[in-house]
This record gives structure tokens, C-alpha cells and sequence, in this order.
């Protein structure tokens, strides 16, 4: 349960916050959020990491705002159970992938070992934007295995590449 302070994740953190706080994505009312995390456009700051993570926090940030603060502890605590969320949610797209041309019992080992013995148990404990790039890579996978038996799921699979971009820009490559 304890918080993890990166400021990498404390940017995407407070995005959030403030998303559901303020009804903005600026940085203005969180000065902790220093450079090199947040930068100056116009007269706000903002995060330099893109804002989808945060936008599919907000409503974790949202339901915890209601049985507790969104302050310094408050605002990790929700990344961290939002993290949490989109990795479990990964881990069960591909349990369904793994599935689908395997047995029940290597699909739950598959997910399993992806949840708890790679990187997305450490990325899964605060807000980077890793969390939500990995859940919609697993549910690209699972729609191209989907494609298989129909073959529409394939033009569907965009839609969680895109995903996987827009919430970690570097995953382009």
C-alpha cells in the first residue's frame, strides 16, 4: 500500500487529479510537479507524458475521492489501485488469448507468469503509462486471435493499437 514517488508518475497522477478535481489536464494547483515532468504552455502547466493514462484513471480518481483525499498520499494511492486495475484487466485479455488455442490451465499459467513474474507487476504499483499500453497491446492480441474464426476482428485491432500509443507515445515503434 505504499505509495511510489516518481515523478514521472506523480505527473500522470495528478493529471488525473486534476481532471476529476478540476475538470482540466493542467498542473497548475500541483507545484510539487516539477521539471523535468511538467512544462510551461501559455500560462499553464501541463505534463510532457501524453494524457490517456490519466483519462482512464479518472474514474478510479473519481470513486477514491470519495473515501479519501486527493492529496499527496491520496493521488498515489489511486494511481497505484488504477495501475493495478489495468493490469490485472491485461493480464485477463490474455488468459482469453492464450485460451482460445490452448488449454485452461496454460492460459491461467500464462496469466499468471505475465502478471506476476514480468515488468507489469512493478509498473502495475503506481501510474506510468505502461499499465494501459500493456492492456491494450493484450486486447490487440486477443482480437487478432478472435480473427481468426471472424475475420472482422481484424479491422478491429486498430483501435487497441492506437491505444497503445496513445497512452505511451514511445510504443509507436
Amino acid at each position: 500500500g505504499r505509495p511510489i514517488g516518481a515523478g514521472d508518475t506523480r505527473a500522470t497522477e495528478r493529471v488525473a487529479a486534476s481532471l476529476v478535481q478540476e475538470g482540466n489536464f493542467t498542473l497548475d494547483e500541483y507545484p510539487e510537479v516539477e521539471d523535468p515532468f511538467a512544462r510551461s504552455v501559455g500560462d499553464h502547466r501541463v505534463s510532457i507524458y501524453p494524457v490517456f493514462s490519466a483519462v482512464l484513471a479518472a474514474p478510479v480518481f473519481f470513486v477514491a475521492r470519495l473515501f479519501f483525499l486527493l492529496d499527496e498520499n491520496g493521488t498515489a494511492l489511486a494511481g497505484k489501485l488504477a495501475a493495478a486495475l489495468f493490469s490485472a484487466l491485461a493480464a485477463g485479455a490474455l488468459f482469453l488469448a492464450v485460451g482460445r488455442r490452448r488449454s485452461q490451465s496454460d492460459a491461467t499459467w500464462t496469466a499468471v507468469l505475465f502478471a506476476l513474474g514480468t515488468s507489469v507487476w512493478s509498473t502495475s504499483q503506481a501510474l506510468w503509462q505502461h499499465p494501459a499500453s500493456v492492456l491494450f497491446l493484450a486486447v490487440a492480441l486477443l482480437f487478432l486471435l478472435r480473427a481468426e474464426d471472424d475475420v472482422a476482428w481484424a479491422g478491429r485491432v486498430g483501435l487497441p493499437l492506437a491505444c497503445v500509443v496513445a497512452a505511451r507515445h514511445a510504443d509507436l515503434v
